[in-house]
């Protein structure tokens, strides 16, 4: 089974002294609200594909402030139970920044593929 979340939500921000918690909180309830929550939850290992898609005026993020930026979506993921956990064990998650389809963003892709594993 195969699931496509769109995000166009707003995203909080790298910092250089990190964030507080409370960015985190908010996406993750943003997200969830969004995403919704699955009548039947997973069983199953996923693969997660995160694809940022840039805006107009937007410039790509390093590697680990963009999967860091992440984190309350996937945590909506885990909440809405698209996840079983978000520990290595449960979840693979690719990070991908496109920067081709300027007119379709700013916003997230999520694809999320269930395997047999």
């Amino acid at each position: 089974m195969i699931h496509r979340l769109v995000y166009t939500g707003r995203l909080p921000r790298p910092q250089k002294g990190g964030e507080h918690w409370v960015y985190r909180y908010r996406l993750k309830r943003a997200a969830l609200k969004t995403f919704g929550v699955l009548p039947v939850p997973a069983t199953q290992k996923a693969l997660i594909t995160l694809t940022r898609v840039l805006g107009p005026k937007q410039r790509p993020y390093d590697v680990e402030n963009f999967a860091y930026q992440q984190k309350g979506l996937v945590d909506a993921l885990k909440a809405g139970g698209y996840l079983v956990d978000d520990s290595p064990k449960w979840v693979t998650i690719s990070y991908i920044q496109d920067e081709r389809n300027r007119a379709q963003g700013p916003c997230i892709l999520i694809d999320i593929r269930y395997t047999e594993e």
